[in-house]
């Protein structure tokens, strides 16, 4: 693994005083299982390193990547982006790199990695498993993002990368849950997908149309990821793409969206990268738009300060809410599904796509597992189904939400670890359409 110190001084010596070069390198250590028809047959400690190296001049910005960070190497990618950076378009209002400031690093809480105990986890889950195949990842360990820029500005943080996937696969079904706390006991592990996969052997199929839904927190983030793209940030709002009108009330009173690495237990990246200090940012408070994330490219055009949540020079112009915290509420799964007539039990979405970023209706699949409920109690496995749906229509339809939250972490599995969370509960909404089905 890297040592920080040490590749501080090595950049240090390669861009110290080119004002126009800024660095950014993801390093990672971590323990990857990987296992698939209940049998392990991946068991390893993996290092990766990447390097992302700009230079900018003026209006114009040129970058490249790579993994050996070396001198000679740096130098060697200086010079191909000196070449580069006279072919590049000009962006207008590109700002300078950022100038040092006071920094105060976080600590995280990393953890000794442990192959022996996270393979006896595993196993466990495995050979718990009656009548049914089970799939899936566990990742452990801890990542380093590393930003320094030729002005002398240097920033770094450690996080811990904590991931579990487990799937149960019978027959034709499929169902699966995602862990960010892998210190879990298998047997909340067992408990959580039993049920889900002993709710009946044949997924019933049912017409399309509007049902009441029980969203549980990660398919709520599924839908919340999209808009943090799509719309609740500063470029999405000067492009008139977004719902999003400062002081305007476009959700119910029960949707409350801040964006704060800060949040305890969550996977904190206190720095942007352009290396601006990430801010805490309501951007929805009881429905109605407050705030949105920028970086210093688009907050100049809209006359605000940057709130650090740029994606820097490997997207210049673009920012994105990477720690989107959604208020809880007063109720729980059970009792959401108590006091429901007829509706669906949704555990996830994928395949998203937009077709009104305006209004932001999404489309998309349900997977690993939908369920029908019928006079408060689920009754049957569902075939998956096909949504076409607003999010603004579906986020003021909202019935209830529930008192507890999950923090959704980073998933990664083929490439170094970004630290991002999502912090969401399950929530109850009514009307939400559903326009086709896996025959």
């Amino acid at each position: 693994m890297v040592n920080i110190e040490q590749m501080i001084d090595v950049f240090e010596k390669t861009i110290k005083g080119n004002e126009g070069l800024e660095l950014l390198m993801f390093a990672e250590r971590s323990l990857f299982i990987r296992y698939a028809r209940s049998v392990i047959h991946q068991n390893a400690l993996f290092d990766d390193t990447v390097i992302n190296l700009g230079m900018r001049r003026g209006e114009k910005l040129a970058s490249t990547v790579f993994t050996s960070p070396d001198i000679d190497k740096l130098n060697q990618e200086i010079e191909k982006l000196k070449g580069l950076l006279e072919l590049m378009p000009s962006i207008k209002g590109l700002p300078p790199i950022v100038e040092p400031y006071p920094f105060e690093p976080v600590e995280a809480k990393i953890e000794e990695i442990k192959p022996e105990v996270e393979f006896e986890k595993v196993k466990k889950i495995i050979e718990a498993a009656e009548n049914v195949h089970v799939h899936g990842i566990l990742k452990r360990g801890y990542s380093v993002i590393l930003y320094t820029n030729g002005r002398g500005l240097h920033l770094s943080h450690v996080s811990p990368v904590k991931y579990m996937k487990v799937i149960y696969e019978k027959g034709d079904r499929l169902v699966r849950k995602d862990y960010f706390d892998t210190d879990i006991e298998p047997e909340k592990v067992i408990d959580d997908l039993k049920w889900r996969i002993e709710a009946g052997d044949e997924e019933v199929l049912i017409d399309p149309g509007r049902y009441t839904v029980i969203l549980e927190p990660s398919a709520l983030a599924d839908l919340a990821e999209m808009m943090g793209y799509v719309s609740l940030n500063a470029r999405a709002v000067i492009e008139g793409r977004s719902f999003f009108e400062h002081g305007k009330k476009v959700f119910s009173d029960a949707i409350t969206i801040v964006d704060d690495h800060g949040f305890p237990d969550g996977f904190s990246l206190p720095f942007d990268f352009e290396g601006m200090p990430r801010k805490r940012v309501v951007m929805i408070d009881k429905g109605v738009c407050r705030n949105i994330v920028t970086d210093r490219l688009m907050g100049k055009r809209m006359n605000k300060e940057s709130t650090g949540h740029s994606l820097g020079f490997l997207n210049p112009g673009f920012s994105f809410p990477m720690h989107m915290v959604f208020d809880a509420g007063d109720t729980s799964i059970d009792e959401m599904v108590k006091e429901t007539k007829k509706g669906l039990f949704i555990s996830n979405f994928h395949y998203i796509n937009v077709i009104n970023p305006k209004d932001l209706t999404l489309t998309g699949m349900t997977r690993f597992g939908t369920y029908l409920i019928e006079d408060g109690n689920i009754t049957k496995p569902v075939r998956n189904l096909r949504f076409t749906q607003s999010v603004v229509e579906a986020f003021n339809n909202v019935v209830s939400v529930t008192n507890k939250r999950e923090i959704i972490g980073p998933t990664d599995t083929y490439s170094y670890t970004i630290p991002h969370h999502m912090v969401v509960p399950g929530i109850k909404i009514e009307g939400f359409n559903f326009t086709g089905r896996t025959e």
